[in-house]
């Protein structure tokens, strides 16, 4: 796990849990404290436009899902704070990721996996 952040400045916490300095450390602290806790949910449209029931998944098997895609992410990008044009604030090397899709499971996965990481995601909308 990555923890980047500009060295001297004040990150904030939540007076309930004070060590939540970084995406990590909050996603951590939620597994632990509501991992069998309703997070998301999904539903089908079928091909007449109705919807079918919701089904949930909990915060734990979602931030397993996000340590899976983040493996990924290492795996197949594997140079992802190796390149000079990463650059970010205070000369820290940055990687940055647009995600163009609807609001989903899937996007809070990969959005979550990426701060994780420390990488800069951009949401990217058909709508604007």
């Amino acid at each position: 796990r990555c923890a980047i952040g500009r060295k001297g400045d004040p990150l904030l916490s939540h007076a309930e849990a004070p060590d939540c300095r970084t995406v990590a450390a909050i996603v951590d602290r939620a597994y632990r404290k509501f991992s069998e806790k309703k997070l998301v949910a999904t539903r089908k449209v079928f091909k007449d436009g109705s919807y079918g029931a919701y089904e949930w998944s909990t915060y734990g098997d979602t931030i397993l899902e996000m340590e899976h895609f983040a493996a990924g992410l290492r795996l197949f990008w594997p140079d992802i704070y190796d390149k000079d044009d990463y650059i970010g604030l205070d000369g820290l090397k940055q990687a940055k990721v647009g995600i163009y899709a609807k609001n989903c499971h899937h996007v809070v996965v990969t959005l979550f996996s990426a701060l994780q990481h420390g990488i800069i995601v951009v949401p990217l909308y058909d709508t604007l």
